[in-house]
C-alpha cells in the first residue's frame, strides 16, 4: 500500500472512529480495543496447578513471558474425556490455584458428587471465604448462579458437569413419556449466545465439564465420529479452549495392604494424555502432555516434572537406577522412579534446581526437544512415549 493510499486510510478511520464516538459514546469505550503495547498479546489466566498443562495451554514466549499460562479469563473452557480421565480433579485444581494466590472461585456441582476430602488433599481451602460450592437442582439455578458470579469477576467458576445438567422442564416429564429431544442444546445455544459478551468484559475464567457418549449409528457405513461431547455444539463453538483428556495407563507400586498385610503391586496414579483439541488463545495447535494424576492427591507435579527431566538428561537414567549432580543435595545411584520420587519429596533444594532448569528451557519458546544433546537411551524413552499416544489413539478409534 502506497504512503497515500495509507495516510486515507488512516484518515478514513479517524472519520469512522469520531463518528461512532458522537454517535454513541458508551459504546465507542466498551467495544473499541487498543492493540497498542505487546501486553495486549498477553492473556490473563488461572494457573492449573500443573506446569506441564500451562506450558500446554499458552506456552508461546512474548518478551519472555507465556501468552496465557493456564485457563483463560473471559473466555470459556471446556474439559471433557471419559469416565476416571481426571476432568473432576483439574476442575478441582483450578479453585485451589485460584483461593491459593488470593483469589475466588465457585464450584457448581450439578452431579451432586463433590468429594471434600479429596479436594482438601488436592489443596483446596474449604474454610476460606472466597470459596463456594453449589448443588442445584436445574440447569435453570445453575445459570442463574454463573451469572451472578461472572458479574461479580469471581476469579474461576467450574461448571461439573454438563451431562448432569437438567432444566426445568425435564423434572415434569414422568419416566414412562419421552423427554423433549434436545432440550439442553437449545437452552445452552441461546444462553451462550448472549453471556459470551459479557463475560468477554470480566475476569472471570468459566469452566465446563463434559463427558463424551457414543454416537448412535444405524449402519457400518454412516460417517462420523464415534463418539461426542454432550449438551450440543454451541459448547464447542463458544469455547476458546477445549481440552481433551484420555487415560492411557495406570502405574502401580509395591505397597503393603493395610488390610490385609500383605506387600503386593497396587496401582497409584494414572497416566493421562491431555490434547489441546481447541486452543484459540495460543498459536500451538493440537499440542499433547502427559500428566500423572495420584490416587488421593491429585496431579503430581513432582512426577511430571522428573519426567521431563529425564528426558532432558538434568537427571540420568541407567535401567532401573538414577543419578542426579546437580549443585545441591546430588545422589548417585537411586533405584526405582517412587524412590526418587520420595526423594525430591525430602530434599527441596534438589527438586527447586530441576525445575528452574526446566522453566528456562520451557521460556526458550522452542516446544521441542533438542535431540542432538540426548543419549540413545533417551531418545527411545521419547519415541516409546510416543508410541504409547499413537497406541491409545489407534484403541479409541478402534472401540
Amino acid at each position: 500500500m502506497s504512503k497515500v493510499s495509507k495516510a486515507a486510510a488512516a484518515s478514513s478511520m479517524d472519520v469512522a472512529l469520531a463518528a461512532i464516538k458522537a454517535q454513541d459514546s458508551a459504546l465507542y469505550k466498551r467495544s473499541r480495543v487498543d492493540l497498542r503495547g505487546d501486553e495486549r498479546l498477553l492473556i490473563s489466566a488461572v494457573s492449573t496447578g500443573s506446569i506441564v498443562l500451562n506450558h500446554l495451554i499458552g506456552g508461546t514466549q512474548v518478551d519472555g513471558n507465556w501468552v496465557c499460562p493456564g485457563y483463560p479469563r473471559g473466555r470459556i473452557t471446556e474439559i471433557y474425556g471419559g469416565e476416571s480421565s481426571g476432568k473432576s480433579t483439574l476442575g478441582v485444581h483450578a479453585c485451589a490455584e485460584a483461593v491459593r494466590s488470593g483469589g475466588s472461585a465457585a464450584y457448581i456441582d450439578y452431579e451432586h458428587t463433590f468429594s471434600h476430602s479429596y479436594a482438601q488433599s488436592i489443596g483446596l481451602d474449604l474454610d476460606s471465604p472466597n470459596f463456594s460450592l453449589w448443588q442445584p437442582l436445574t440447569w435453570e439455578e445453575g445459570t442463574s448462579i454463573l451469572v451472578n458470579m461472572q458479574k461479580a469477576n469471581v476469579d474461576v467458576v467450574v461448571n461439573d458437569s454438563v451431562s448432569a445438567m437438567t432444566p426445568a422442564k425435564m423434572l415434569d416429564v414422568k419416566l414412562d413419556e419421552t423427554p423433549p429431544i434436545g432440550l439442553l442444546a437449545r437452552l445452552q445455544s441461546n444462553f451462550l449466545a448472549k453471556f459470551v459478551g459479557p463475560l468477554g468484559n470480566s475476569q472471570t475464567a468459566v469452566i465446563y465439564i463434559n463427558q463424551v457418549r457414543s454416537n448412535i449409528k444405524t449402519s457400518k457405513y454412516d460417517a462420523g465420529p464415534a463418539e461426542d461431547t454432550s449438551g450440543g455444539r454451541a459448547l464447542k463453538f463458544y469455547s476458546s479452549l477445549r481440552l481433551k483428556l484420555q487415560r492411557i495407563a495406570s502405574e502401580k507400586a509395591n505397597i503393603t495392604d493395610g488390610l490385609t498385610g500383605r506387600r503386593d503391586k497396587i496401582e497409584i496414579c494414572n497416566v493421562v494424555a491431555v490434547q489441546g483439541v481447541k486452543n484459540k488463545i495460543d498459536r500451538r495447535q493440537f499440542h499433547k502432555a502427559i500428566i500423572n494424576i495420584r490416587y488421593g492427591e491429585g496431579i503430581d507435579n513432582i512426577r511430571s516434572i522428573l519426567d521431563i527431566a529425564i528426558l532432558r538428561g538434568l537427571i540420568k537414567k541407567n535401567g532401573g537406577w538414577y543419578v542426579y549432580d546437580g549443585p545441591r543435595d546430588p545422589f548417585e545411584r537411586l533405584n526405582g522412579i517412587e524412590v526418587v520420587r520420595a526423594y525430591m519429596g525430602t530434599h527441596p533444594d534438589a527438586f527447586t534446581d530441576i525445575q528452574n532448569q526446566l522453566v528456562s528451557y520451557l521460556s526458550s519458546g522452542s516446544g521441542k526437544l533438542d535431540t542432538s544433546s540426548l543419549t540413545d537411551e533417551e531418545i527411545a524413552m521419547e519415541q516409546e512415549a510416543e508410541m504409547v499416544d499413537d497406541a491409545s489413539d489407534v484403541v479409541a478409534e478402534e472401540s
